[in-house]
């Protein structure tokens, strides 16, 4: 038996299961607290997207793992010679070609950058949670949270007459007493 077919019996195919997650109503979201919320929905949605698609990617590729790490650490022992023979030489080329203004230049190309992948984030996570909140799942927990306010509302106004009652009775139990 080959080591890939060794492996192909070691590790099962994964198959990823469709998940329906509850559904749950989420509070309102004062505009200017909504965008970074939204981007962390959005980058946790992208990061299940991408888990996806490199486990399937993973699939397909893991009979050919066993020649591709061989050629990737003969490549990676190639390149470790290469640099070692070559990096005193591509430092003392690289000084002092940077100047302050390229520094900042590429800085802010990198803001930019970041700022693109925050509101593209951002928007992404804005659909996700448009999605759950059209859920009937989210509605319902919506409701049952208000009347769930509502009752612990009611509550606290009967405790409060309660502790008058109760305070008035003993008022008048004292004047009576002396």
């Amino acid at each position: 038996m080959s080591v890939i077919d060794t492996v192909k019996n070691a590790l099962p195919a994964v198959k990823l299961p469709e998940v329906k997650l509850p559904e749950v109503k989420l509070p309102e979201i004062p505009e200017p607290a909504a965008k970074p919320v939204n981007a962390v929905v959005g980058a946790g949605d992208l990061a299940v997207e991408q888990a996806r698609e490199q486990l399937k990617a993973l699939q397909v590729s893991l009979p050919e793992l066993p020649k591709k790490a061989q050629a990737r650490a003969t490549e990676a022992q190639t390149k470790l010679v290469e640099y070692v023979t070559t990096v005193p030489a591509k430092l003392q080329e690289l000084k002092g070609k940077a100047t302050v203004a390229e520094l900042k230049t590429a800085a802010t190309g990198y803001a930019d950058k970041a700022t693109a992948l925050y509101n593209e984030l951002a928007a992404r996570g804005e659909k996700v949670v448009a999605t759950i909140r059209k859920q009937p799942a989210t509605k319902a927990a919506t409701a049952a949270n208000k009347q769930a306010v509502k009752s612990t509302k009611a509550a606290g106004t009967s405790a409060k007459k309660a502790v008058k009652a109760t305070a008035e009775a003993v008022e008048a139990a004292a004047d009576t007493i002396g």
